[in-house]
């Protein structure tokens, strides 16, 4: 489950009551508005453990994945200068010792955003060999950008 909940902390009945009704192993959040100074249990539904990537002292930005605590996530290191102005979370699920996930959660910021979803599919593909998931918050203008080099980009690197 993909959520952009533009603020996280007036809206905790909502993913609450979301959680409660629909039960998902994981919900990738995207503009949370959290500054550090929020705890976990502050905003944490009974059953679930969060990673999350806070606010960036402007408007739009945080990050969280909550998931299930009867999963293990594992977080890796996704840095690369051309992905500094997107947040995100790339993490591992492995499922029964013998399948591993790569779950990666992103919100990129409107603006010049194909060189920055390129370079993340690149990365992608280049650096995870198992089976990857990518979600978030794209902030992409489809009608704006070369949508037929975008599509041939996503497909280039065998995503979908």
């Amino acid at each position: 489950m993909n959520i952009n909940i533009r603020s996280i902390t007036n809206k905790l009945d909502i993913i609450h009551a979301t959680l409660a009704t629909y039960t998902p192993d994981m919900v990738i959040i995207t503009e949370t508005w959290l500054q550090p100074s929020t705890k976990d249990n502050e905003i944490l539904p009974p059953g679930y453990s969060i990673l999350r990537v806070d606010r960036c002292n402007k408007r739009g930005c945080g990050f969280a994945v909550l998931f299930k605590d009867h999963l293990t996530l594992t977080s890796l290191e996704c840095k690369t200068p051309q992905l500094d102005s997107a947040e995100i979370i790339c993490t591992t699920l492995t499922i029964n010792s013998r399948k591993t996930l790569y779950i990666i959660g992103c919100y990129i910021p409107p603006g010049n955003n194909v060189p920055v979803i390129e370079c993340l599919l690149h990365w992608a593909s280049s650096t995870l060999s198992q089976e990857t998931f990518i979600l978030g918050d794209f902030n992409l203008d489809w009608f704006a950008c070369d949508t037929d080099h975008t599509i041939h980009h996503i497909n280039s690197h065998g995503f979908t």
